[in-house]
Parts: structure tokens; C-alpha cells; sequence
């Protein structure tokens, strides 16, 4: 992604979130199974004048309609719209690269202000009930903010560890395992165990995935960007609030050698992998710049911009612009006329070229036109006269009889077959004529 001023966020705040998992089975947490088939919300309209910067957006094709965003910005596509839960979408899933542009608020947005549903506190009753004890020794705190507290309290206190090869999890009270007895995880495990202790802590919860991090990029051409790749994937937690609204919390960020894991998705990958495979990624981001600012330009060539760019064309000639388009259309349409009429001239064109060529070989073996004679008594006029080209003579008849009265669907491969036949059966009149004249000189020598 780009930014108008050129200057991402800092580490700290690189938070795209992408997808909301509101729904808790006990072992895992899920999306709303409507949410890829649930009627999209009417589009919120972005602000007239830009207040912050701007955000633009690259994306790889995906199977889902949700698309990284950071959170605080109003979309400027129609073809995007803000769900109540904090996820943007797109109308239909993305099969192709697709770019969009976001305009950042300085204000919480309406997502942010939305109340919980009674889904947010749900818990199964019957799984990880040493979570659940945990969890509900805490609502007995005075506010919600405590509780959360209490949480960070636990996780900086209890020995967890984080990384990216903890073993699998038993799938029945997985993450009382998690919590007290292995304490090693990945960002998954750990939104996953937060979000749950806060629900039996009655603070409404869910998890987010999305990214975290990101390489900042500065190509020698195009635009600087910050590349998202699937090593920046994390998953993090949002708690509601009275009078506050939905906050993030990461308890990732608790634990030892999380700060070496955000290291790592912010830092760039050009130390790893071999010498060539380093050359292709540089290439690689060069073009990516160059395609980063193409969609920078033409994203933020909004209706301001198209009156300038008239104004500067233009200037007070713009009352002009009417007729300037009208004269252009005008002459598209000139030229379209003329080359369908050159199109359909050119195989008239090549018959007369190959009746004259014929025409003028019989000439030289002394057989000329009569007045209304057609091709086909001309042709048997000649075999008579010279029965050796009896076979390409009938072969140049029934070749322009076709060509001549052919269908205007004729295809391209069919015609140029018939033209090479013509060409061979005008040469063997022609070497006839040839070898009629070597002979001739031979007998007089």
C-alpha cells in the first residue's frame, strides 16, 4: 500500500485488520457463516475534502470479500462497503488484482461505536473449565478496563513464551492445555485464549485476523509502498468498552519473544534465499513501484483533478469540449467506415489483380478475349488450343468461379489455400509458354 505523504505508520500501529471471528466453539474461533452471503450495508459516503492522507491499496486475488484495510478510513470505491463488525468488503470476491483507495479519519468510526450482541459474551459451558473459573474470578473486578488488566497481569506473570512450532493442541479443553500447562504459542493461540477469558470475564470479545508489520519499500522509480506478504499474518483481539466502544488488544505483545516475531514481519526479506532469487525480488519491487504509482495516479484522478487537467487543456475554452468530443467521435466513425470499405475492396481488388495476371499469360500463347466471352469458354479455348494445360486451365476456371461467388464468411485459412492454388496452376501456363520458346530456339540452331 501507498500513502500520500509518503510516510507509513510506525511499527507499532501497522495493524490491517482483514476478517472478524465472532463465534467461539470452545476449541476455535470462526466467522459468521453469513457473512460472505449476507446483503452488504449502503456505502458510507467519504468526506468531500481529505482531512489526513490517503491510503492505496494492492491486493492479490482471494475466495473472500473482506480486504485488508487499517481500521480508521472511509473508502472512496462504491464498489467497497463497511460492515458493522469492522470488516470491508468488497461486493464479489476479488479474481483478479484489485486496487482501491481508502481516506484516513482523525474521528472513531461508526464500527467502532456498535454495542455487543449477546453472541460477543457467548462461551460453551462444558469446555476448558479451568479458562472459565480463571476468567470468572475477574468479573468480580469493578470495571471492564480492570478485567483486561488482570489479563495482561496473567500472561507477563505465568512463564508464556511465544512460537510458531508449539505442538498441536488436544481438541477437547485445548486451551486449558494452552494456558496451564504448556504456555507456548503463536498469535493464534494466544488472541484465541484472551478473547475466552474475557468472555467468562463478562467483557464482550472476539478475535481479527489480518496482518501486522509490513516492509517499507523505496524503489529507485514509481512510488515507495509498504509490501504485505502472508508472513505478516497475525491474529489479535477486540474487547468492548462502556463508553469507549471496541478497542484492540494483542496479548501476543505479552509474551517473551514477541517483539523478536514483529521484528521479523516488519523487517524486509532481501538477506534470505539465494543470490538469484534476491536479483528476481528486487526486480520484483522495481515494478511493483511502477505499478503502485499508476494506480496512486489513477485512483486519485477524482473529479477536482479532472477540472484542472480541463482547465490547464482547456482553459477558457472549455465551452469547447462539447464539440471537440462530438468532432472526435465523428472522425472515429470516418475511420471506421473507410476501413471496412478498404476490407471489403481488397478481395475485389486481388480477383481483377489475378484475372489480369491470366488474362495477359494467354496473350503471350496468342489467345486473347473475345466480346462476351466468359471465363469458362475461354479456358476450354485455350485447352483446345494447348491440351497440356487442359488440367491447370480447368483448375484457374473453377478456382475464380469460387473465389468470385464465394461466401462474404469465407474463412482466412480457406482463401489463402485457394490463392496458392491459383498461383500454381497460373505458373504452369506460364512455363508452358516458356518451354515452348526453348524448344522453338533449339530447332532453328
Amino acid at each position: 500500500m501507498a500513502f500520500s505523504n509518503n510516510r507509513p505508520p510506525p511499527p507499532q500501529e501497522r495493524y490491517w485488520r482483514v476478517l472478524v471471528h465472532p463465534i467461539f466453539n470452545g476449541n476455535t474461533w470462526e466467522r459468521d457463516p453469513r457473512a460472505e452471503t449476507r446483503r452488504p450495508p449502503e456505502p458510507v459516503p467519504a468526506p468531500a475534502s481529505l482531512q489526513g492522507r490517503d491510503q492505496i491499496w494492492l491486493v492479490e486475488p482471494s475466495r473472500f470479500t473482506a480486504v485488508p484495510w487499517n481500521s480508521q478510513s472511509l473508502p472512496v470505491d462504491p464498489s467497497l462497503r463497511l460492515e458493522a463488525d469492522g470488516e470491508l468488503r468488497l461486493l464479489r470476491p476479488a479474481l483478479e488484482r484489485r486496487s482501491y483507495r481508502l481516506l484516513e479519519q482523525p474521528q472513531p468510526l461508526e464500527w467502532q461505536r456498535q454495542p455487543p450482541s449477546w453472541g460477543d459474551l457467548a462461551l460453551p459451558a462444558e469446555s476448558n473449565p479451568r479458562l472459565l473459573a480463571l476468567g470468572r474470578s475477574w468479573a468480580a473486578l469493578p470495571d471492564m478496563s480492570a478485567r483486561v488488566m488482570a489479563a495482561r497481569a496473567f500472561f507477563q506473570s505465568q512463564g508464556f513464551r511465544y512460537t510458531t512450532t508449539p505442538g498441536t493442541l488436544p481438541e477437547r479443553n485445548g486451551l486449558d492445555v494452552f494456558l496451564f500447562e504448556r504456555r507456548l504459542g503463536f498469535c493464534g493461540h494466544y488472541a484465541s485464549a484472551f478473547s475466552a477469558l474475557m468472555r467468562a470475564a463478562g467483557v464482550p470479545s472476539r478475535v481479527v485476523s489480518g496482518y501486522l508489520g509490513g516492509s517499507w519499500i523505496e524503489p529507485f522509480n514509481g512510488s515507495s509502498y509498504l509490501e504485505l506478504r502472508q508472513s505478516n499474518a497475525h491474529a489479535w483481539s477486540e474487547v468492548w468498552l462502556p463508553g469507549v466502544g471496541w478497542q484492540r488488544v494483542d496479548p501476543t505483545r505479552w509474551v517473551s519473544g514477541a517483539s523478536a516475531a514483529d521484528e521479523q514481519r516488519t523487517a524486509g526479506l532481501d538477506a534470505a534465499g539465494w543470490p538469484l532469487a534476491r536479483q528476481f525480488r528486487w526486480l520484483q519491487r522495481q515494478w511493483w513501484g511502477l505499478d503502485m504509482g499508476w494506480s496512486r495516479w489513477w485512483l486519485g484522478f477524482d473529479r477536482s483533478r479532472q477540472e484542472e487537467l480541463l482547465q490547464w487543456l482547456l482553459g477558457e475554452r472549455r465551452r469547447a469540449l462539447g464539440w471537440l468530443l462530438l468532432a472526435a467521435v465523428a472522425a472515429c466513425l470516418g475511420a471506421a467506415l473507410l476501413l471496412l470499405r478498404l476490407q471489403k475492396r481488397e478481395p475485389r481488388d486481388r480477383l481483377e489483380r489475378e484475372l489480369r495476371a491470366l488474362l495477359q499469360a494467354l496473350e503471350r500463347l496468342q489467345i486473347t478475349t473475345e466480346p462476351g466471352e466468359t471465363m469458362e469458354s475461354l479456358t476450354e479455348r485455350a485447352a483446345s488450343a494447348f491440351p497440356a494445360l487442359a488440367e491447370p486451365l480447368a483448375e484457374l476456371a473453377a478456382l475464380h468461379r469460387e473465389q468470385r461467388y464465394a461466401p462474404g464468411g469465407e474463412s482466412a485459412q480457406r482463401g489463402r489455400r485457394a490463392r496458392q492454388r491459383w498461383q500454381l496452376a497460373l505458373q504452369q501456363v506460364k512455363r508452358h509458354r516458356i518451354n515452348a520458346i526453348s524448344r522453338w530456339s533449339g530447332s532453328n540452331r
